[in-house]
């Protein structure tokens, strides 16, 4: 009972400290002069000892906008009457009359969203002016409910390590999770005024916490210290992976997030089951002309544009679910932001749920099962496309992997019905389907084949009934069977496709080798292409599946299906660049027992991430919240062909060596026996 008490209270202790840390960073107080890095990083168009010629302009990232604020501005003295052209937040230019000491004060007025942009001139007829100090003092600290909820989480991380680990592991711990949520909640602000001494004044508490790790770790016995060191990099994951997306999540993504925009609004509005059109918005003998293609279905109107929808029911209820969770809990957002997350947060919370699916999958107890999961959270294979891009595939991989892992298992009831729900919500999870039926009939034969058809047809059963009592059965199909026709030889993933695409164009001239590789639709091609792609993903796909079925190591279905994802990333025609997600995840799924994998998930991940920001550079920023992004997201956008040449076709040239690799070293890891847990 008194470890019990002690344990509590060093809980308690270490989570209030970690509250005050956050409480602490969250705050800011502006206060720039003239010869500071932090003057230079946030005023733009004033010279280092802060001469102001036409327009200087002075951003604040992070300025909280709950309530109106003032912003001092001060100046070299000048005549009497002598004024500033203030603009905020790139409104209209107002002159304000400067006090005789120089100064003067700039009301910001409550916005939605943080974060504030001053633009200044000299008054009419006037000459160059000289800033001497930008300050806005008080701002306040992050909402008392973020300090809490950071301190309840570090008092159970304690408590909890404590009992299994000892005191004085748990207080290390402790200290280090207090730092790093005080330095996740500090606004950019204080990080672009490092190295001033306002700035680090300001991290000299958080700094001390730091310093308390170092001083408890360094006397801990050398297996404490290796398991404070794996610990650690966990925790910085955790920490770094939230950031990340709570960061990134209102960013507008890439171009695709306005038509699932367009798609989420329609069903909101209308309703699940009319949201692929209303009853009778096929004419009268027309639908199989629009299953071939040869009539246009039914389109959205949005914004002066239309759209076809062709994701499945489940994507839709998820975004009407997001939009509705939104719109309750962060009134706080302004529309366009709202639209932002509501439509990203279905793939973030399928990185949360492809966490607990990883610690389930390789063992939640296990250094390995905590790294894997670890690995995912924090590396950019998961949240660049899903918080900062808005690419739905977070949402599918943690049900397909889930439904490989309940097949391993025996669980065919569930397998079957994981299957048809990743299916309904991407259909690209019918690429786990070999693997996941080989792993049920080596576990029991045919009937559990048929447990596992029988709960996939009853899932799609209730997926269809809102559209079978509604009369609107009829549009969804036609919408949803339109994501099975590639419209292009590759529509962006780096594969020997897109290198045919660009030989095309050179040869037709249209292009050069140092253009754009284009998009080249099947139409211009007399050749069954999609045919002989769609025959040789089928081929690897059985190939890997003979592997399966010989194999006695539990990771075989993971390796299986990890083979038909890259197979159909490979060989498939109108593959997209964010198609390959759920690959890595599966990789992920095996441990990455042996250094061929290793090498494998490094070399695709590293290509898969490039390949997503070559087209997509960083996303789009709108809006004051990242203003102070704007320029490195325009730097981004141009890496594409910054070398004179499309980057991406050196992708092409990585991934056609990687995928040779891979096929050399699968017979090889199906019969490792580190592949065996």
């Amino acid at each position: 009972m008194l470890n019990y008490w002690r344990h509590a209270s060093l809980a308690a202790g270490l989570g209030l400290i970690t509250s005050l840390a956050v409480l602490w960073m969250g705050g800011t107080t502006f206060h720039l002069k003239p010869g500071q890095k932090s003057f230079q990083r946030l005023v733009a168009g004033a010279s280092p000892n802060g001469l102001v010629g036409q327009r200087a302009i002075i951003s604040l990232p992070g300025l909280k906008r709950a309530r109106s604020r003032e912003v001092r501005i001060e100046t070299e003295p000048s005549s009497p009457g002598a004024s500033l052209g203030i603009s905020v937040d790139r409104g209209p230019i107002h002159y304000l009359r400067l006090h005789r000491d120089g100064s003067v004060l700039v009301s910001i007025l409550s916005a939605r969203g943080p974060g504030a942009r001053l633009d200044l001139t000299p008054g009419r007829g006037e000459g160059p002016l000289r800033l001497t100090a930008v300050g806005i003092n008080d701002e306040g600290a992050l909402p008392l409910g973020v300090a809490v909820i950071a301190g309840v989480a570090s008092s159970v991380l304690v408590f909890a390590i404590a009992a299994g680990k000892g005191m004085a592991l748990a207080a290390s711990l402790g200290f280090l999770t207090a730092f790093l949520l005080g330095l996740a909640t500090s606004p950019a602000s204080w990080l672009l005024a490092i190295p001033d001494r306002s700035s680090l004044v300001r991290f000299v508490p958080v700094g001390l916490l730091l310093f308390g790790v170092f001083t408890i770790v360094w006397r801990l016995p050398e297996a404490e210290r290796r398991f404070f060191r794996q610990a650690a990099l966990i925790l910085a994951a955790i920490v770094f992976g939230v950031w990340v997306r709570w960061f990134f999540l209102p960013s507008s993504g890439s171009w695709d997030t306005d038509i699932r925009k367009a798609w989420m609004l329609r069903t909101v509005t209308h309703g699940l089951s009319r949201a692929y059109g209303d009853p009778g918005s096929i004419p009268e003998g027309q639908f199989w002309a629009q299953m071939r293609g040869e009539e246009i279905p039914w389109r959205i109107p949005h914004r002066a544009r239309e759209f076809v929808i062709d994701y499945p029911p489940l994507s839709m209820l998820l975004w009407k679910w997001s939009w509705s969770l939104v719109s309750r809990i962060a009134p706080e957002l302004d529309y366009g932001e709202s639209q932002n997350v509501a439509v990203k947060l279905p793939a973030v919370a399928g990185d949360v749920a492809a966490v607990l699916v990883l610690l389930w999958t390789v063992g939640a107890r296990t250094a390995r099962g905590l790294s894997m999961a670890a690995l995912y959270w924090c590396l950019p294979i998961s949240w660049f496309s899903s918080a900062v891009l808005g690419h739905h595939d977070g949402a599918l991989a943690p049900l397909a992997l889930a439904a490989v892992i309940a097949g391993v298992g025996g669980r065919a009831s569930m397998a079957g019905s994981l299957l048809a729900i990743a299916w309904w919500t991407k259909p690209l999870a019918i690429l786990v389907g070999p693997a996941l039926a080989v792993a049920l009939y080596q576990r029991g034969g045919s009937r559990e084949l048929g447990k596992a058809a029988a709960a996939a047809v009853l899932v799609s059963f209730f997926v269809f009934l809102p559209y079978l009592w509604n009369g609107t059965v009829d549009t969804m199909v036609v919408h949803v069977y339109r994501i099975f026709a590639p419209g292009n030889l590759s529509s962006g993933y780096a594969n020997p496709w897109w290198f045919l695409g660009q030989t095309i164009s050179v040869a037709s001239g249209e292009g050069t080798w140092g253009s754009r590789v284009p998009f080249v639709p099947l139409s211009r091609i007399d050749l069954p292409l999609a045919a002989i792609g769609a025959s040789l993903v089928v081929l690897t796909t059985l190939a890997a599946c003979v592997l399966q079925l010989r194999s006695p190591a539990r990771d075989a279905a993971l390796l299986s299906a990890a083979t038909a994802f890259f197979s159909y990333s490979m060989l498939g025609l109108g593959v997209f660049e964010n198609h390959p997600h759920v690959l890595f995840l599966l990789l992920l799924g095996t441990g990455l027992s042996s250094g061929r994998l290793r090498l494998f998930f490094t070399l695709t991940a590293t290509t898969y991430v490039l390949n997503l920001a070559l087209f997509a550079g960083l996303g789009r920023f709108y809006g004051l919240r990242f203003w102070i992004l704007e320029e490195w997201a325009s730097w981004a956008s141009g890496m594409r062909m910054a070398l004179g040449f499309d980057l991406t076709l050196v992708l092409v040239v990585i991934n056609t060596v990687g995928f040779a690799m891979w096929l050399v070293w699968l017979p090889r890891e199906m019969r490792s026996p580190l592949s065996i847990r």
